[in-house]
């Protein structure tokens, strides 16, 4: 936000997760949103999910719970280069559509990081019989994201992220 809109940073916090220790993921903030409902807490939030299997279980059972008009759920988007994206699973090599099964923030992260023929991602567990993905892939994204950073101008402006 501080760097592609400075003028709105302003309006926007963020959850702190790395000075805080706080547990990050899909079931977390489900329950982290239902704590808020419950202490009527009254800001404005956005809580953004991934976009993946894991998702649907818990946007259903936040749907069983009265969760206040100011708080909006959100889905990552389909991303248009995720219907046909390399998979690992056990029927071998494969490129898959994930969008809905797989689609994580690490895949908004540009696509000079990306779209890398060796990073696919890597299906090893089924919900509903739909492929969900593991944790390699959000990993080996990090350090390629991690080393562009550092060679960027912004490291220099910057705190570490």
């Amino acid at each position: 936000m501080e760097i592609l809109y400075p003028e709105y940073n302003h309006l926007f916090t963020f959850f702190d997760f790395h000075n805080f220790r706080a547990d990050g993921g899909t079931a977390y903030l489900a329950k982290l949103l239902k704590s808020f409902s419950a202490a009527k807490i009254k800001n404005r939030i956005i809580a953004i999910f991934d976009n993946d299997t894991a998702v649907e279980l818990e946007i259903q059972s936040l749907s069983t719970v009265p969760i206040l008009d100011s708080i909006k759920i959100m889905k990552l988007p389909i991303l248009d280069f995720c219907m046909s994206y390399p998979t690992i699973g056990p029927t071998g090599r494969h490129n898959s559509n994930i969008n809905g099964s797989a689609v994580s923030i690490e895949l908004f992260f540009g696509e000079d990081i990306i779209k890398d023929k060796k990073i696919k991602i890597g299906v090893n567990s089924y919900i509903f019989g739909i492929p969900s993905s593991n944790k390699v892939f959000n990993i080996v994204i990090y350090c390629k994201y991690d080393n562009l950073y550092r060679k960027s101008r912004w490291a220099r402006i910057l705190p570490s992220l």
